[in-house]
């Protein structure tokens, strides 16, 4: 279910939004997308492909960020549920690597987060965000320790941060490939470790 901060404002009274504008702006940002960076990327030059005002467009989005934002969320990734907590784990990061390999658009994560660290107020929205995605990964452990499959006591939330965290040091320096071998690298040390028990 879509968190409602993420929705555009509602226009003023008397104006309804047209459906067909918003599609036709969320469209031009992600067409843009394929072809400029987040930071070339404006109000205008989405206003301009999208045939949308760029009055109309402020009156829904505060900024591009937020444009973005909702557009990215058309690249979501589907939360995996093979029955197996390995299977699962393995799928979310392959098919989170597979989104931003495969789209340019979901690249501008990279802008959002950037912008994230400046504005506070928009770092809360991008944290909800964020949370939203990660949710994924703790409805996979939930029902792992449900299963069986995880010992007592596991910190959820700390492996979320070890599966995602993977990801962002990857995507964020680029020293080394996203794949689906790593993935599977990746899900094997959290789940077998790496220290040789005494």
């Amino acid at each position: 279910m879509k968190n409602q901060i993420f929705e555009p404002s509602p226009p003023t009274a008397g104006r309804p939004r047209s459906k067909r504008s918003h599609e036709a702006v969320i469209a031009a940002a992600n067409s843009l997308l394929e072809e400029i960076s987040y930071s070339d990327l404006t109000v205008e030059r989405i206003a301009s492909v999208s045939g949308v005002s760029k009055r109309t467009i402020y009156r829904w989005w505060p900024n591009k960020a937020a444009i973005v934002m909702e557009a990215a969320s058309e690249t979501d990734v589907l939360e995996p549920d093979t029955g197996q907590l390995k299977s699962d784990l393995v799928q979310l990061l392959s098919g989170i690597f597979a989104v931003v390999e495969e789209h340019r658009p979901a690249q501008a994560i990279r802008g959002l987060l950037s912008e994230a660290q400046f504005d506070e107020a928009f770092a809360d929205v991008f944290r909800g965000y964020i949370a939203q995605r990660r949710q994924l990964c703790l409805n996979i452990l939930k029902r792992a320790e449900a299963r069986g499959e995880l010992r007592p006591g596991v910190d959820h939330e700390v492996v979320a941060d070890l599966i995602y965290g993977a990801y962002w040091n990857r995507f964020l320096i680029g020293h080394a490939p996203l794949s689906d071998a790593y993935a599977t690298d990746v899900v094997n040390m959290l789940l077998t470790g790496i220290h040789i028990d005494e």
